[in-house]
């Protein structure tokens, strides 16, 4: 599983009971301090099936097909190009294997990105599937968040 832009390990810990023993977690993040945020937690919980990389926005620094799961939490709104972005992130991924990207719904809330940063659910369906995706669908989560999923 990748956790793409893991930020301080929110899902990576968690992910890393999920996955089980033989399997493995990509803790992926641009930011050097969050990674080792990650570390810390994972040393601290005696977690050694998480592999934390600092990545750069289009270059995860993983090799093709190695990721069953990709899952991107409240981070495409950020990234500069989604069609390269996923595109990166479809290379990693195994034949048949998940994505799963949360966002903001686009409404104005309280807390949160401002509206204009905010991506539309059925936009972020849309370049999901035209990045060659399956399968692709859209859920809403809550009033704060949606989900798109896809396959390879």
């Amino acid at each position: 599983m990748a956790d793409i832009g893991c930020g301080i390990g929110y899902f990576t810990i968690p992910a890393s009971e999920v996955v089980g023993e033989t399997g493995k977690v990509f803790a992926m993040d641009i930011s050097f301090e969050m990674i080792q945020e990650v570390e810390k937690k994972a040393e601290e919980n005696n977690i050694t099936n998480i592999k934390t990389i600092v990545t750069e926005e289009n270059d995860l620094k993983v090799d093709d097909g190695v990721v069953t799961y990709a899952f991107i939490c409240t981070m495409l709104h950020e990234v500069e190009n989604m069609h390269k972005f996923l595109n990166e992130v479809k290379r990693i991924m195994a034949e048949g294997g998940r994505i799963v990207v949360v966002e903001w719904q686009k409404t104005k809330r309280d807390w949160g990105p401002p509206l204009e940063h905010r991506l539309d659910k059925a936009y972020v369906e849309r370049v999901i599937k035209d990045n060659g995706f399956k399968d692709v669908a859209a859920v809403d989560i809550n009033e704060y968040f949606y989900a798109v999923i896809g396959r390879k």
